[in-house]
C-alpha cells in the first residue's frame, strides 16, 4: 500500500490561478480587482467596476 500526500500552493492575496492546481503559477490581479481570500480562482471587480465579458477572469475591470 502506497500514500502520497498532494501539496498544493496557495496563491496570496492579490493573485488568483483559474484552477485549483501546481500546474500554473499565481496570476496577478487584472487592474481595477481583488481577491477576498487567499487561494482564490478569480478576482473579484472592485466597487464601481465591471468586466464588459464576465466570463473573462483575466480581463481588467473598468469604470461605469
Amino acid at each position: 500500500f502506497e500514500t502520497r500526500f498532494l501539496l498544493i500552493l496557495v496563491c496570496p492575496m492579490g493573485t488568483y490561478k483559474s484552477t485549483v492546481s501546481n500546474n500554473q503559477l499565481c496570476q496577478t490581479c487584472p487592474l481595477n480587482s481583488h481577491t477576498i481570500e487567499k487561494g482564490a480562482t478569480f478576482c473579484q471587480c472592485n466597487h464601481g467596476f465591471f468586466r464588459l465579458n464576465s466570463s473573462l477572469i483575466d480581463s481588467a475591470c473598468i469604470g461605469r
